[in-house]
């Protein structure tokens, strides 16, 4: 059985890509930062008419792999809120705390903390802000639970000292070095990543949003900006 573990960038609801480079690479495990693309009350719909993205889960092929997604700011909160699954344990962490929101998918809730198969204690924290939230819908395309809350930054730090964290955004330490000579728009999520970046001072960091693959080191801690699923850089693996 294989022990590959990958860490993927936004999918955006992609499951073509998602399923092309699960046949290929055949991962036991896949962390996903954020972005993945769920949106079950528009389960078979798209969101635009020239979207190529179909947003039931049931596209995704995943055989043997278990995938483990973080929320990103574009994925339907309201719904995140009230999904009635019981946590258990998972093939990460019983320490995890999580949803299944498919088959063998599982939703890693902001502030986890769980055991990855290598030892290393991880911290799961999704959550950024919309730039184009203009362009979309309340309570339809676009919540205001997308942010970080105190209440999550107060579970993450409730738990032990990670090793690796994956986050949908990035401290806001390292976004000059992923988004130089950009102005950026002032996200809460960032400041309170910051805050687990100084808490903790974690040895590696994952994250995505940003739609570019970048990669870098603060204080010790080694940080990848992972690109959109279908583009270069998309993913790597983890070990």
């Amino acid at each position: 059985m294989s022990s590959k573990v990958i860490v993927m960038g936004d999918i955006h609801g992609n499951w073509s890509a998602l399923n092309n480079l699960i046949t290929k690479e055949k991962p036991a495990t896949i962390i996903q930062c954020g972005d993945f693309g769920y949106w079950p009350n528009m389960d078979g719909a798209r969101l635009q008419p020239n979207d190529k993205n179909a947003w039931s889960q049931s596209g995704m092929k995943l055989g043997d792999t278990k995938l483990y997604w973080l929320d990103g700011n574009h994925e339907d909160h309201w719904a995140l809120k009230k999904d009635t699954h019981v946590p258990g344990k998972n093939g990460i962490s019983a320490r995890s705390k999580f949803i299944e929101t498919h088959k063998r998918v599982y939703h890693m809730r902001r502030g986890a903390h769980g055991r990855l198969p290598n030892g290393d204690n991880a911290l799961y924290m999704g959550g950024a802000l919309s730039i184009d939230r203009h362009l979309r819908t309340f309570g339809v395309d676009w919540f205001p639970e997308e942010t970080i809350s105190n209440e999550d930054l107060e579970i993450a730090l409730s738990g032990p000292a990670p090793d690796i964290v994956f986050s949908h955004t990035c401290p806001s330490e390292f976004l000059p070095f992923v988004m130089p000579d950009t102005k950026i728009e002032r996200d809460l999520s960032c400041e309170a990543l910051s805050v687990i970046l100084r808490e903790f001072r974690p040895q590696r960091w994952y994250f995505a949003h940003w739609h570019k693959y970048a990669t870098g080191t603060y204080e010790n801690c080694k940080w990848t900006c992972l690109n959109t699923l279908g583009e270069p850089n998309g993913w790597e693996y983890l070990y």
